[in-house]
This record gives C-alpha cells, sequence and structure tokens, in this order.
C-alpha cells in the first residue's frame, strides 16, 4: 500500500487534484486514497482530518466547501471515524442545511463511520425521531451504521428493541422494514447472531415471506463461509507475517 500511496503522491490531496486529469488515473487515485484511508495510512487520515478542519473554518460552511468534490467522500468518512464529536456534529449540521441530495446522501453515510459507540446509537434514535431525516431515508442510516464494525451489534440491538416504534413511525410497509432488517444483518456471520436474528424475526417480526428468507439465508451463508475459511486466513495471515519479519528483520514479539 505504501509504494502505490506514493506513486499518486504529490497530487493526492491537492485542491486542483480535480482539474484536467485522465479519468482512469482519477479514478484509481479516488480508489487508492480510499483503501489507504480505511487501512489508516497516516498520511491520507491527516489530510483528510485537515480538509475537513479547513471546511469548518471558513465564513460560510454551506455554500464554500474547498473539499474538492471527487475527494469529499473519502474526506467525510475519515475525519468522521478519527474525529470527535466536534466533526460528527458539524457534519450532521451540514447534512441537514444542504439542498443538494447526492450531498444529503454522501453525509448521512459518512456520519456512519464514527467509532464512538454512543454517537451511532444516537444517530440511529434521530433517525426516527421524525425531526431531521426523512423517513425514507431511515433505512441509509441502517446500513451506514451496521457497515461500520463498531457499530454492526448496535443497529441490531436497537432495531431489535425499537421494533414496534419502528414500525410505528414507518407504517406497516414491509418493504421498508424490510429494508432495514437487511442491512442491521448483512454484516452478521456467526452462530450466535444467525441464533439471535431467527429468534427475533419468530417472536417480533412474524413474517416468513421470501425477503426474510432471503436475508436468514444471506446470515447462513455468511456463517457457512467464516466456518469453512477463517481459520485459514488466519493461518495464512500469520505465516505472512512471519515472512514479512523475516525479510525486514524485525524481531519477533514475545507473546
Amino acid at each position: 500500500m505504501e509504494n502505490v500511496y506514493k506513486d499518486i503522491s504529490p497530487n493526492n490531496f491537492t485542491e486542483d487534484a480535480d482539474g484536467g486529469e485522465d479519468m482512469l488515473k482519477l479514478i484509481k487515485r479516488v480508489e487508492i486514497l480510499s483503501m489507504a484511508c480505511h487501512l489508516g495510512h497516516r498520511h491520507c487520515v491527516l489530510e483528510s482530518a485537515r480538509h475537513f478542519h479547513n471546511w469548518m473554518e471558513v465564513a460560510n460552511p454551506d455554500n464554500n466547501n474547498p473539499i474538492p468534490p471527487n475527494l469529499r467522500g473519502i474526506v467525510y468518512c475519515t475525519a468522521i471515524q478519527y474525529g470527535s464529536e466536534y466533526e460528527w456534529e458539524f457534519a450532521f449540521q451540514r447534512y441537514r442545511s444542504t439542498t443538494v441530495s447526492t450531498e444529503k446522501e454522501l453525509l448521512l453515510s459518512a456520519l456512519g463511520y464514527s467509532l464512538e459507540p454512543w454517537i451511532l446509537a444516537r444517530y440511529l434514535r434521530r433517525s426516527i425521531s421524525g425531526e431531521d431525516i426523512r423517513k425514507q431515508d431511515v433505512y441509509r442510516v441502517f446500513a451506514a451504521v451496521s457497515g461500520n464494525v463498531v457499530g454492526q451489534q448496535i443497529a441490531f440491538d436497537f432495531m431489535r428493541n425499537n421494533w414496534e416504534e419502528i414500525k410505528t413511525y414507518l407504517g406497516s410497509t414491509m418493504s421498508n422494514l424490510n429494508m432495514i432488517l437487511k442491512f442491521a444483518t448483512k454484516r452478521m456471520n456467526s452462530k450466535f447472531f444467525l441464533t439471535e436474528l431467527e429468534s427475533f424475526i419468530k417472536t417480533d417480526v412474524k413474517d416468513n415471506g421470501r425477503s426474510i428468507q432471503q436475508i436468514l439465508e444471506q446470515v447462513r451463508i455468511n456463517v457457512d463461509w467464516m466456518s469453512r475459511n477463517y481459520q485459514d486466513i488466519i493461518a495464512w495471515l500469520k505465516l505472512e507475517a512471519s515472512a514479512r519479519q523475516r525479510r525486514d528483520g524485525t524481531p519477533k514479539v514475545a507473546h
């Protein structure tokens, strides 16, 4: 990753990065930056935070966004992931203020990247408060939170504990509820979670339709994949780590 990241420098986070660049190179740069920030690459994270804080300091942030358009998704997600409530609230206020639908969707997704469990739980609560987030976007909030490794269990627990309230708020249309159920469970990959889901569907959802069966089947596929591949992947990673230590001359850490 380090060599690939250096290959796109120094033009990776520059303000004119969107101007006059070949489309394939632009796509490549965005993909590399996205992966680098996702993996916690120090320079990528710091540059994202710098751009985000520059935006926070402009006189009218709702009308003046200095972040290059093609990098906004990366910058928003990374700044919120490694930031605090301060960055999160700023982004949420921008979500409330903007009238651009694509910007709303981008911010709605980025807000789910926080690593603070209480912020994620509050975000889910706000999604069904009827104050700031449209009903048709509630599932996007659940998708954003459950896509976060910290938020998977939080999203499922919130859905399970507030199922009747969610049903009342969204109405009885199962398509809306099924979307939430689908996104809140898509990362489940253990027998424990599968049992929890089956129990919840039986006692609370009380629906055995095709959509519900597809959701259950996807979790069963996840569980089966983990049982067949998890140990092999762990063993491979250990071998790769040992090989790298030998190549680099890095002393092995005692356990």
